[in-house]
């Protein structure tokens, strides 16, 4: 029997789908389900079902959506002009939602983290392609990438024109990063007429996991 395995493919062998980020995206790109009374918390008390618009201390019952959902959607909606996933946004993405992503940042490594230092992409891959094009002019540009890296990161120097300056992480030490090795790369890629334009951190790391 072939299992056809492929990066961030799961559900192919059966895995189930996270329902909160499933209900979240539903709900932000949906409004309205927010105003069905199938969606909206309800409360019974001595046999008579209320809305939450207009009652707040009674026991919940069970709805479509999870509470947790409809909180954290109305709370990203909150942060969207409009109130509506189909509005323009600034082009590093919406205000709010980087102040969160910064506040989670911050909160995770403990150091500081600014929200305008933010840019948010559809995915990684786009994100990738859109630094590509900005960094690389000729195959004298080069990126440092991890080995293991991540193929996207290859091929995406190999599309538009670079070269791949690879550093290699240590194995026996977590897969951890030696500076030495760092610098070696560096030098020898200069040596080599290789302007080097930038380097490529991935964190978590992938697919390595450190």
């Amino acid at each position: 029997q072939i299992l056809y395995c492929n990066i961030g493919n799961p559900q192919s062998l059966g895995q189930h789908p996270i329902t909160f980020f499933r209900e979240v995206l539903a709900l932000c790109d949906h409004p309205y389900l927010l105003n069905k009374i199938e969606t909206r918390r309800l409360f019974r008390k001595e046999n008579a079902v209320l809305d939450l618009l207009y009652a707040c201390t009674y026991i919940p019952l069970v709805t479509l959506y999870s509470g947790d959902s409809i909180a954290r959607a109305n709370k990203i909606l909150d942060q969207i002009p409009g109130r509506s996933t189909g509005v323009y946004s600034h082009s590093q993405g919406i205000w709010g939602l980087r102040e969160t992503i910064a506040s989670g940042i911050e909160a995770r490594d403990g150091f500081p983290a600014n929200a305008n230092d933010l840019f948010l992409t559809d995915g990684a891959s786009p994100g990738i392609h859109m630094m590509m094009q900005l960094l690389l002019r000729s195959e004298q540009d080069g990126i440092m990438c991890p080995i293991p890296q991540y193929p996207a990161y290859s091929a995406t120097i190999a599309l538009h024109g670079g070269t791949l300056v690879p550093y290699y992480l240590d194995e026996a030490k977590g897969w951890a990063l030696e500076i030495s090795d760092l610098q070696k790369q560096l030098d020898d890629a200069r040596s080599n007429g290789i302007t080097v334009r930038a380097l490529v951190v991935i964190n978590p790391g992938n697919p390595t996991g450190q």
